[in-house]
């Protein structure tokens, strides 16, 4: 079975898991952004406040991923 490859020229880097983390106030990290593991199914996720982006990490940067989508990497890692 030959595999139909979408080109994206739109693909995306995210930033750094310690980018909000390690740049705000103390006062503020709570509210800020920042990388969760989903136990559930096993990957990274942003997550803001008490909510949480509803696609993991490896989807929002897969520039330069090996695999077609919807393969897209678990984590930072």
């Amino acid at each position: 079975m030959q595999t139909d490859w979408v080109i994206d020229a739109d693909t995306h880097v995210t930033e750094p898991p310690d980018t909000w983390s390690a740049r705000l106030p103390a006062k503020f990290r709570d509210r800020a952004p920042r990388v969760v593991q989903n136990t559930d199914y096993g990957f990274e996720m942003w997550q803001i406040g008490d909510g949480s982006a509803p696609v993991p990490i490896g989807h929002t940067a897969v520039a330069g991923w090996p695999e077609p989508f919807p393969a897209a990497p678990r984590g930072f890692s």
